[in-house]
């Protein structure tokens, strides 16, 4: 997701692993550790296009990246502050790393979480990459910790109470998501439209509208559906036009790659 929810989500895991210890130091250093994977995105100008595509949001959100990086961080951190112990800092770290990725699998683009045992990119599209709801509800649960006293028992429970109603709202856009889901299939077999596979996923900023894109074997089919429509899915096909990569495109590596990046949701004109 954007910048901003991660730095917020980092924050929340530096409260619940070293509030206690650090106080709004631990919400400074969560925030740097829910920003680290995302470092990634000053090496992607010195690649072509195609490639910053996969770059970014690569080893940097893995799963492993996490329990790699975590211990050297909270050794460090750990010989210039003593006040948390070396577990509390690993904590600190690790669940701000983790977090970060485990967020961006929800959005699409993909995420290689399992890198390096796997390349496959989870991409669940249940949101988008911003989302002010999820954002303002960790911001205004993190300002009422920053004005409580570390020992001050509301200073967790705020920081709990954004955990929950955030994470909440995440699930819910994932039930959301299945319900959108199943109104476009069940639109698409009224319309009589084959299809092989599908995804539904919200628009900008939303819950309320989601697109859905149904691949068939020379073409896609889109359409848009909102909570407030009462008239049927209107679908707008495009054709692949696959016949365009003869040779050398087909065996084109950024050609390769592109179909890697969009799990074969791609589809191709000609221009000049």
């Amino acid at each position: 997701m954007d910048s901003l929810s991660q730095i917020v989500l980092g924050a929340a895991c530096g409260q619940a692993a070293a509030g206690k210890q650090l106080g709004n130091k631990a919400l400074l250093w969560g925030a740097i550790g829910g920003t680290i994977p995302d470092l990634d995105t000053f090496i992607t100008p010195f690649y072509d296009h195609v490639s910053a595509l996969l770059v970014h949001r690569g080893y940097t959100h893995s799963m492993f990246f996490s329990f790699a990086v975590a211990p050297i961080l909270a050794w460090i951190l750990h010989r210039f502050n003593k006040k948390a112990s070396y577990f509390t800092w690993f904590n600190l770290f690790f669940w701000s790393l983790l977090t970060h990725p485990m967020l961006d699998c929800l959005t699409g683009y993909g995420t290689p979480f399992f890198l390096p045992f796997s390349d496959f990119r989870v991409d669940i599209n249940s949101i988008f990459i911003i989302d002010p709801i999820y954002t303002l509800t960790y911001i205004v649960c993190l300002i009422m910790v920053m004005r409580k006293g570390k020992d001050h028992i509301q200073r967790t429970r705020w920081n709990n109470r954004g955990i929950f109603l955030s994470t909440a709202y995440l699930l819910f856009s994932l039930l959301n998501q299945s319900i959108q889901t199943k109104i476009f299939n069940d639109e698409m077999n009224k319309q009589h439209l084959t299809y092989k596979s599908s995804f539904s996923a919200p628009t900008a900023m939303n819950q309320v509208l989601f697109y859905n894109i149904a691949v068939t074997d020379s073409g896609y089919y889109h359409g848009y559906h909102s909570w407030f429509d009462s008239k049927p899915v209107s679908f707008t096909y495009y054709p692949k036009n696959e016949n365009l990569l003869d040779k050398p495109f087909q065996e084109d590596w950024q050609i390769k790659k592109l179909k890697y990046f969009s799990k074969g949701y791609c589809c191709f004109e000609k221009t000049n």
